[in-house]
């Protein structure tokens, strides 16, 4: 594992410890597969981390309302673009 993966995982630990919103991060894949949830999500939709973690497969984007993921696809595409 290379030395700057480990700091990012560790730098996102201690976010996700202090920070009361919902945080997560995701692969840029066509799903966005959930790599990480923080605690907050349990306020905002009644799961926990554990819940959508990595034993439900759940991914991001069966968490965004239909009618939002054309946007949000045109936006990640975008942003792939500007890089």
């Amino acid at each position: 594992m290379s030395e700057s993966f480990e700091y990012d995982s560790n730098l996102c630990l201690n976010i996700t410890k202090h920070f009361s919103g919902m945080f997560f991060r995701c692969r840029i894949d066509t799903d966005y597969t959930l790599l990480s949830i923080g605690r907050g999500v349990e306020n905002l939709l009644g799961y926990t981390s554990e819940e959508l973690g990595k034993a439900s497969n759940t991914t991001f984007l069966q968490l965004v309302h239909p009618e939002d993921r054309i946007a949000l696809e045109m936006n990640r595409s975008y942003q792939l673009q500007k890089k």
